[in-house]
């Protein structure tokens, strides 16, 4: 903008019949410069339409898209990602593409969510126009997904994230005083690490302790006049008999008791 407040316009030159990198050079100093492709009996690689067109004025550093053809001969790539390497072959060919401009990448894509050895990704793209004398290179996938970091996370977004990424869950709990962990992931010791697609990965989530119950004795009643020599000689039995494991010690009723002796005698 110009110190009068009004916009600094210029007039957009014509470009059309230029070669790309030409019309590029002619406009860049002024505008930004954005391609599209598309089909056209010119040449490969001619400007054969502009936006704005030229002979008219636009703001200084505003957008000029330019119509670059790819040749009468170009195709649109089709989508073969998730195809084995030679199906995808095939099917490029039989879209007009030549067996010769198709390559296969040594490199190997992770992360894609696709099989090993099948195509996970295609340069250029599915849907994008393919010049007479361009090469299309397929990228076969490794068949390895990276355990994304899910730290934080609840139960339920940590499986929705692994469900994403091609993966499953399998869930263990780790008792937390920490009232801000529980219900939360809290570890996952594969994160990081790349493993096979439809791995199940191991979560660590937050679990709240298990409350503490005390065991309170019942109330003793008053024995009768009558009974008091009989329970105060079992009592004394059962005080004096030691459990035979320290496992006994929790238990609330004793495992021996004397018998009451018998009045007959």
């Amino acid at each position: 903008m110009n110190p009068s407040g009004t916009t600094d316009q210029v007039t957009v030159t014509k470009v059309e019949g230029m070669t790309y990198d030409q019309a590029f050079s002619t406009l860049s100093q002024d505008f930004t410069v954005e391609r599209k492709e598309t089909s056209s009996d010119q040449s490969e690689g001619t400007v054969v339409g502009q936006d704005p067109p030229g002979g008219t004025k636009a703001d200084r550093n505003s957008t000029v898209t330019l119509t670059v053809s790819t040749g009468p001969d170009s195709v649109k790539v089709p989508d073969v990602v998730g195809d084995s390497v030679e199906t995808a072959r095939q099917t490029l060919i039989s879209a007009g593409i030549d067996a010769d401009r198709i390559k296969v990448s040594s490199e190997k894509k992770d992360d894609s969510g696709v099989d090993s050895g099948k195509v996970a990704e295609t340069n250029p793209k599915a849907g994008s126009t393919l010049g007479a004398s361009n090469e299309i290179t397929l990228y076969p996938s490794s068949g390895k997904v990276t355990v994304p970091d899910l730290v934080g996370k609840t139960q339920d977004e940590a499986t929705q994230a692994l469900y994403k990424a091609h993966l499953s869950i399998s869930v263990t709990y780790e008792r937390t005083d920490d009232e801000t962990k529980q219900g939360k992931v809290i570890s996952v010791p594969d994160q990081g690490r790349k493993v096979d697609n439809g791995t199940a990965v191991v979560v660590v989530v937050g679990q709240k302790p298990e409350a503490t119950v005390t065991a309170t004795p019942s109330p003793t009643s008053t024995p009768s006049s009558s009974s008091s020599s009989s329970s105060s000689s079992s009592s004394s039995t059962s005080s004096s008999t030691k459990p035979s494991s320290p496992s006994d010690t929790t238990e609330l009723t004793p495992s021996n008791t004397a018998s009451p002796p018998n009045e007959d005698d």
